[in-house]
């Protein structure tokens, strides 16, 4: 399963790209971050395909699904403020107030690596507070990715069946019968969770990120009185990804509509 940063966050593949990391490396709780993206040629569609990777990356982090265990992921998120390209082969992104785990950051590398055919970038940089750039170097033997780890200690029981295909049945016990609004922002937090699998945000070693795959098998949460479900299927990703939509579960439980337990089959 996901586990806290130690170090460095490290991809399923070799980089695509340099990357730099704040000097005390981290998100955690940062007031301000700014993630730079430079460019190793000018590509006219560059700025459409960044921001859309970065829009996939903020929504996720927005569900409280990138919280680790030192984050209430009900309180977890972060504040998107733009991009801007103020030099031709430079974008920058600015965030505000961001609370996400420090680990958030290999779910962000591989999202712009499985880009990489698409998305020319030859350096990031994240500079958060005021932190120098350091270049991350990846360990030879490429250990086990780091993601955001699964919150402890959850507000409902999870009763997790460890399935062992590529398929996963999340099934929803709510305290009380689910309303048309419930539901929407339910099925919405999934939408967001399955689309940064697909698009390679928890990328299952040893396969590169832009192998990553997932599909669900009805569109939206099908409810039975007070329990809802939702399943996956030809499911390629690392088990944090599980871990996050459990954060995500948490963050709702407290959001929008109290949930009593949760079944992984």
């Amino acid at each position: 399963m996901g586990a806290s940063l130690s170090g460095y966050p490290r991809m399923s593949t070799l980089y695509p790209f340099a990357i730099e990391l704040p000097a005390d490396a981290g998100f955690g709780r940062c007031e301000v971050v700014e993630l730079e993206f430079e460019l190793a040629r000018v590509h006219p569609y560059a700025s459409q395909r960044l921001q859309s990777r970065l829009a996939r990356f903020n929504s996720l982090a927005e569900t409280g699904a990138l919280c680790g265990r030192g984050i209430d992921p009900w309180t977890s998120g972060l504040r998107f403020l733009g991009v801007q390209q103020p030099e031709e082969l430079l974008f920058v992104a600015h965030y505000r107030r961001v609370a996400i785990d420090d680990a958030a950051y290999t779910v962000l590398i591989n999202l712009i690596a499985a880009a990489r055919r698409r998305l020319p970038v030859s350096v990031l940089r994240i500079r958060a507070g005021l932190g120098l750039g350091r270049t991350l170097m990846l360990p030879p033997d490429e250990a086990e990715p780091a993601f955001p780890a699964r919150f402890q200690p959850l507000p409902f029981d999870v009763d997790d069946e460890e399935p062992e295909t590529d398929a996963l049945l999340f099934d929803l016990e709510f305290k009380q019968a689910p309303t048309p609004a419930t539901v929407a922002a339910f099925d919405a937090v999934f939408d967001s969770w399955a689309s940064v699998v697909k698009d390679g945000g928890f990328a299952l070693a040893p396969y590169p990120p832009e192998d990553s795959h997932v599909e669900c098998y009805v569109d939206g949460l099908t409810v039975l009185g007070l329990h809802a479900e939702v399943a996956y299927h030809k499911i390629r990703a690392a088990d944090a990804a599980i871990d996050a939509a459990i954060n995500m579960v948490a963050a709702l439980h407290k959001r929008i509509a109290a949930v009593a337990s949760l079944r992984l089959a």
